[in-house]
This record gives C-alpha cells, structure tokens and sequence, in this order.
C-alpha cells in the first residue's frame, strides 16, 4: 500500500507540474503547448486515479477523479471525462466534491451539445425594498438579465446568450457565465473579457453621463438606442431595486460598476431614430416551418417578402440579400412551406428568418386556395 501511495504522489505532482506549464501557455495565448501539456497531465492524473479506484480513501480518490475528469473536459476528451466523473460518484465522494463533480458533468453535456460556457463570471448584484437575503422577485431579475444580455448584443454586434451560474445573498447576486460558439472554443481560450469588457465600459459612460463618449464607442445610431433602451430595464427604479452591480474579473483584476442613474434619467436621452427594418430583432430557440403563399411586400414593414396563411395571417420573411430575388423570381405567388428562425422584436410582428433558398419549396395547392392569392 506505502508503494501504491508513494506512486500516486508522485503522478499526482506530475500531473500538477505539466498543468501549470499548460496555464502558463493559456496566458500567453499558445492553444499548441496549452493542449500539449495539459494532456500530459491528464495522463498522469488519470493513472494516479487508475491506482485509487478499488479504494476507499476519500477524498483522494474522488478528488483524483475529479483533477482527471477536469483536465480531460480541458482537452475535449469529453466521453473520458463522464467516464472519470461516473466512477468518481459510484464511489464515496465528500458532498462538496460530488457537488463540484456534478457541475463539471453538466459543462460536458452542454459542450456536447455544442454549448461552451465562459469559465469567468459576471457577477449581477441587486438591493432595494422587493431584495430579501438570498431572494428576488423572478421578473425583476429577469427583466436585468434579459437587458444584460441586449446591451452585450449591442456592444458586441452579435447575440450573446448568457447561463445562470450560481445564485447567492448579498443581498441578492447572481453569477452569469457567457455561451460561445463550439468553433471558436477551447476551455481556457473563451472570448469573455473581449465581450464583457466593451458593455462594462458602456455602461460606465451611461453612468456618469457621457452620452457623446458613448456614442463614438457604440457608433451604430441602432445598437446605441438598443444599448441605452436596455439599460433603462437594467437600472435601479428608485423602489424595488435601488442598487444594481455589475462585476467581472477581466484581464486579472476585477471591474466593477455600480450603476446609479435612473430609470426617469435614461428615459431622458435623446435616442437617435433608426429605419424601422434596423431596429434590433433577436431569434427564438426554437424553429419553425409555415405554409402559406409568397408575395411581395409593400414595404410598410421594411421587407419585401411576405408568407400569407390561411390561420396565422401574414408573417414577415427576413431573408440576405444575395437570395432575395431568386425567391421572388422563383417562388412569388407560389404556395410554398418556409423553414426558418421566428424572430423577436419589440413589436408584435410575425417574422421568420430564412438563411437559404432552399429553406422554401413549393408545395402544390388545392383550387380553393388560390383566393388567398393577392391581386
């Protein structure tokens, strides 16, 4: 057993030695070392847990495991990482192992599903009348993170869903991680501090007033209505939330705002008008498929392609404008099923984006359905 132990040190510190080197890579941005060493070190810690695993030493087996099970997560060994974990709870973890054990399982199956989350945080406080020790009103606080989750989109040009990480008291927080695309991500090479950083920033402009600094950092008339409309929901409304926080750890040090203007004050700038078909829209989970006939717009909408349905009256086809014509020269008039992403937007518009042509096709219709075609 004193052999057993003396091996497991030594592939433990290894292990730990090469993955130190792999952080060291990770800062200087080198993806080749950082993968190189880091799975030289999940060699070496997974057969230290090779050796511990008919043993009932707690916590060195589960933690074993788990330092494995991380470093295979690491290198997108995500299969050999849920093995690791599994055996790990099929023993006796400590419940502050097997709760860190869980949590790492749940990163895998979202990475798996093409779901990167940031390892970094950000961090949402709120205080006011309606803030209890630990607790939050749902819509309140889902109301800020909703408008967080704009204003990244206005800063970052693009949409940036966020996570719920962890939720605590103090007097309310709640941790937020950001999802980045599969292609772009290895653990350890997110884009957080490039995304967070800019609506960080922005909102300290917003704060202390600097509405002409704002608009040369966010120069699209569209994103910085969409930037300042969001910020208005974020901001405290003098009763229920009287304090809003936002922090981050970014670049090694910690930034933090507190946001103080309200929302009375926001109401108060000028927003610059943007065209109608420019006012931001975001996509839905989920997509959908309709059927109905293809017409030319009139333009009322900013579009100029319409689907109209026997029961769901018109809906709004967004589509690039490289295939726009190929659609109309094709389809127009035509009863045809559309598949795409239903939209959101502030108004009640029925929109579906549609990202090829061969998104529509035509389907054959009845003579009773040709009174829906317009004249």
């Amino acid at each position: 057993m004193k052999d057993k132990v003396r091996k497991v040190n030594s592939l433990h510190r290894e292990a730990m030695e090469l993955s130190d080197r792999s952080f060291v890579a990770r800062r200087y941005g080198d993806r080749d070392d950082y993968l190189l060493y880091t799975r030289m070190a999940l060699e070496k810690e997974a057969a230290a847990a090779d050796l511990m695993v008919d043993e009932d030493i707690e916590p060195t087996r589960s933690v074993l495991h788990r330092s494995a099970a991380t470093l295979a997560w690491r290198c997108e060994e995500y299969e050999r990482a849920k093995r690791l974990i599994y055996r790990a709870l099929a023993g006796n973890p400590p419940t502050d192992i097997e709760l860190e054990l869980n949590d790492l399982l749940g990163d895998i199956k979202l990475a798996l599903s093409s779901i990167h989350l940031s390892e970094k945080h950000l961090r949402l406080t709120l205080d006011g009348n309606d803030i209890a020790f630990g607790r939050a009103p749902v819509k309140l606080l889902a109301t800020r993170i909703l408008s967080i989750e704009d204003m990244l989109h206005a800063t970052a040009n693009s949409p940036i869903p966020l996570y719920y990480d962890a939720v605590g008291a103090a007097s309310f927080f709640v941790d937020l991680t950001v999802s980045q695309e599969s292609q772009q991500t290895l653990p350890g090479f997110d884009n957080f501090d490039e995304l967070v950083e800019p609506l960080i920033y922005s909102l300290d402009l917003l704060n202390r007033g600097r509405i002409e600094a704002l608009e040369k950092k966010i120069a699209d008339p569209r994103q910085f209505g969409d930037f300042v409309k969001a910020a208005m929901k974020l901001a405290p409304d003098g009763d229920s939330i009287s304090s809003v926080n936002l922090q981050a750890s970014i670049a090694g040090s910690v930034q933090a705002i507190t946001f103080e203007r309200s929302q009375d004050e926001l109401s108060a700038i000028p927003i610059p008008d943007a065209p109608r078909d420019k006012i931001m829209i975001r996509p839905t989970e989920k997509p959908v498929r309709k059927v109905g006939f293809l017409q030319r717009a009139d333009g009322s909408h900013g579009s100029v392609c319409e689907l109209h349905t026997n029961t769901e009256g018109t809906w709004i086809i967004e589509v690039d404008e490289e295939i726009i014509h190929q659609i109309l020269g094709k389809y127009w008039k035509k009863r045809v099923e559309v598949e795409g992403q239903r939209m959101k937007r502030t108004r009640s518009l029925k929109r579906i984006f549609v990202a090829n042509l061969a998104s529509i096709r035509e389907i054959p219709r009845s003579p009773d359905q040709t009174s829906l075609l317009l004249k």
